[in-house]
């Protein structure tokens, strides 16, 4: 017997490019454009028709089914030297209602990427850290929290405007703070387009 639900979503973003104002401007304004930050918001709830839909506080027990995603990207361009910084920070959190009870998991992430391009190479390291939670209510011994942390090099080699090489490396690190479970990798690779 299937349930009906009210469906609820919202998306927002915002883009705040100073460089498409201020592209050939001199002092304060010219080093204001080389940032650029990028928002989203996302947010998607399903939750039982008992509740009021013009509330703005619904009860979480009154919620089926959560998923709500925040992404925060801040980039800086120096064009003479064509490099690129970029911050990146993702929190996600989810909530799903089974049938043995409510699974909920969260992600926490936070990424530093370089960029930089010396004619037809281009030379980029990033660093992610973060966190992965698992709560489930019925089968606890699958819960985890999981820190990790990943560190990427690649190298490319523009062909011309169709096709690249690149080689990379990756290091990565998980421990699971609930268990015994630890991960340490190496990995290497090259990639033709």
């Amino acid at each position: 017997e299937y349930e009906k639900v009210y469906n609820q979503k919202i998306n927002q973003s915002l883009n705040i490019i100073p460089s498409r104002i201020w592209r050939d401007t001199k002092g304060i304004r010219q080093f204001i454009s080389m940032f650029s930050n990028r928002f989203s918001y996302s947010m998607n709830r399903k939750f039982e028709r008992s509740i009021d839909i013009t509330s703005v506080h619904i009860p979480d027990s009154g919620i089926l089914a959560m998923n709500n995603t925040l992404k925060n990207d801040l980039q800086f361009n120096i064009k003479r030297t064509k490099t690129k910084l970029n911050y990146i920070r993702t929190v996600n959190k989810s909530k799903q209602l089974l049938t043995n009870g409510i699974d909920g998991r969260t992600g926490n992430v936070q990424a530093f990427k370089i960029q930089q391009k010396l004619n037809s190479f281009i030379l980029a390291e990033s660093y992610t850290s973060g966190l992965k939670t698992l709560d489930s209510e019925f089968f606890t011994m699958n819960n985890y929290e999981i820190e990790y942390l990943e560190n990427k090099t690649e190298l490319k080699y523009l062909l011309n405007q169709k096709n690249e090489a690149s080689v990379n490396f990756i290091y990565s690190k998980k421990k699971n703070n609930f268990g015994e479970e630890n991960l340490e990798s190496y990995a290497g690779g090259f990639d033709y387009n």
